[in-house]
C-alpha cells in the first residue's frame, strides 16, 4: 500500500465519523509522521504496515475521540470487511444515550457527565445501602423472640453452674 493509498483510505474511514477540523489534523499527522520516519531510513511501505489497515487505525481515532460508533468485522482470513466496518447505519442517538439496534446486539450507554446523573447514582446508591439496612434489621426483629429466651436460659444455666463450684 502506498502512502497516498493510505491516506485516502483514513481519510474516508474517519469522514462523517468526526468533524472535518478532526480529520485534517489526523491525515496531517499520519502524512508528516509516514515522511519523518522515511527520512530517518525507512521505508515507507515498513512505515505503512507498522501502522496497519486505515480503517482499524481511524476507529481507533473516532473512539479516543468520543465520535461516531464503530464497528470492525472481519472475515474468515482475518481481514477486515471494510463495508461493515464505515458506519453503524442503525444506530440512533438521543442525547447521551446510543442505541444500536444492529444484528451485533443491543448496546446502551449511559454517561454521567450530568450533574443530575451523578445525583441520581448517589441517590440509588443511598437506597441500596437503606435496603440492606432494613432487610438486616428485619431479620433482627425476626430473630429476637427466640434469641433473648436463649440468652436468658444459657445465662441461667452458667449461675446454676457457678454456684455448684
Amino acid at each position: 500500500m502506498t502512502k497516498a493509498e493510505f491516506i485516502s483510505g483514513l481519510r474516508e474511514a474517519l469522514t462523517g465519523n468526526l468533524p472535518l477540523r478532526a480529520v485534517e489534523e489526523q491525515i496531517i499527522y499520519y502524512n508528516q509522521y509516514i515522511t519523518e520516519e522515511a527520512e530517518k531510513g525507512k521505508r515507507e511501505e515498513e512505515v505503512i504496515q507498522a501502522l496497519g489497515d486505515p480503517w482499524v487505525l481511524a476507529q481507533t481515532i473516532i473512539e479516543a475521540e468520543g465520535g461516531g460508533a464503530y464497528q470492525t468485522v472481519y472475515d474468515t482470513d482475518g481481514e477486515p470487511i471494510r463495508e461493515e466496518q464505515t458506519r453503524r447505519r442503525n444506530t440512533e442517538r438521543h442525547g447521551n444515550k446510543a442505541y444500536d439496534n444492529s444484528e451485533y446486539g443491543n448496546v446502551h450507554l449511559f454517561r454521567l457527565d450530568k450533574w443530575w446523573k451523578k445525583l441520581l447514582l448517589i441517590l440509588a446508591v443511598v437506597m441500596v445501602i437503606l435496603l440492606v439496612i432494613a432487610v438486616i434489621t428485619g431479620l433482627v426483629q425476626l430473630l429476637m423472640p427466640l434469641i433473648i429466651p436463649v440468652i436468658v436460659i444459657l445465662l441461667v444455666v452458667r449461675i446454676i453452674e457457678s454456684r455448684r463450684n
